[in-house]
């Protein structure tokens, strides 16, 4: 971070050259230029990192990693838990929390400011272990978020979304509108022969309260890998994330995934390098509608497994429904469904060929 005066603050790792274990929370001040004006570490456990810091108002700074008692014998438990550290502008401690379960993986804490002068901080909680063996590190873990004031008092603290193995929060962005974008992953490493992941993305307002939340792949099976990693606002009230995907099995190795979304968390087109398959544009009519909607399937002949998904613009899905071999028409009536703005979405089994908006009025 960067102070008024221009110089800077970096928080990181430092190990303990009297063990093979300990590590610190560093926290370092240069000036402009990047020489040292003075270095704090910070222990709370056996193992402690930094991985994020944001300035305060007070001229301070708050500071978000993690912390674990680094057991490594038989029977012990390798414990993480999210630490987060608020210091004076001297670097003098005022105070810290850690928050976990004490008995399992928890992660890192991640913090930002709210804009109100109060922060988010954001981490996975541990709720039950998926495989036990000495270390433990298969954790199923919820998403949890809290709001913290500058005294480190919680106004909320939520949690969020299933416990899923190894399921990590990889970057929590508070928008300038005050909500709060949460991307992450999830996978099974339990089989070291059949792993995957996917991806994730909850969007929440500035309460905590959940908006949207949707689930992103390229593909899933065995030695998988969707992960993404980033994700910032667009000009066009959207989002572009970035990560990784690899298919160990298909010989695709780790390559650059990028994914644009609109304002819903809906997909515009995929990236793998370079722009994989388009999708096409479906014909639905007619639109805006009051009642009913037909698809033109004409130019779908050729697939085999094809399905309808109809989802709410929050992204839930409300009905999946199969097309017949040979149906060149499918007719589908919305009547029950409450005026609103809805997605249709044309499926080769897990294929997605082609995405389009349906307003019913």
């Amino acid at each position: 971070i960067l102070s008024n005066n221009k110089d800077m603050m970096f928080c990181g790792e430092e190990f303990d050259t009297n063990t093979t274990d300990n590590t610190y929370i560093t926290l370092l001040k240069t000036d402009s230029v990047g020489n040292k004006i003075w270095k704090k570490n910070f222990g709370y456990k056996i193992s402690n990192r930094g991985w994020y810091i944001e300035s305060t108002p007070d001229g301070g700074a708050i500071i978000g990693g993690n912390s674990f008692n680094g057991a490594s014998l038989e029977g012990q438990v390798r414990s993480y838990d999210a630490t987060v550290l608020k210091v004076d502008s001297a670097g003098n401690e005022q105070w810290h929390k850690l928050w976990g379960n004490p008995h399992l993986n928890d992660d890192w804490a991640q913090v930002q400011n709210s804009g109100d002068g109060n922060f988010i901080v954001g981490t996975a909680y541990a709720e039950w272990d998926t495989v036990m063996n000495d270390y433990q590190d298969f954790s199923a873990r919820k998403i949890n978020l809290l709001k913290l004031d500058l005294l480190g008092n919680e106004i909320w603290n939520k949690k969020y979304l299933e416990a899923k193995e190894h399921r990590t929060l990889s970057r929590m962005l508070v928008l300038d509108n005050g909500n709060i974008a949460c991307v992450g992953r999830y996978g099974d490493y339990s089989n070291p022969t059949f792993y995957y992941e996917r991806s994730w993305i909850l969007m929440l307002n500035s309460n905590g309260d959940s908006l949207w939340y949707n689930e992103y792949y390229l593909s899933i099976g065995q030695a998988v890998v969707n992960a993404l990693r980033d994700i910032k606002p667009t000009p066009d009230g959207g989002y572009i994330c970035c990560g990784e995907f690899s298919d160990g099995l298909n010989g695709i190795p780790q390559s650059l995934w990028v994914l644009k979304l609109d304002s819903t968390g809906w997909y515009y087109g995929m990236g793998l390098n370079k722009p994989t398959q388009k999708l096409i544009n479906l014909n639905i009519y007619p639109n805006p509608t009051t009642d009913n909607i037909s698809i033109d399937l004409n130019d779908f002949s050729k697939y085999k497994q094809l399905n309808i998904h109809i989802t709410s613009s929050e992204l839930k899905e409300l009905d999946i429904i199969n097309i017949g071999n040979g149906e060149s028409i499918k007719n589908i009536n919305l009547k029950n469904y409450p005026s609103g703005v809805y997605f249709i979405r044309l499926q080769n089994g897990t294929e997605i060929l082609g995405v389009e908006k349906v307003i019913k009025i």
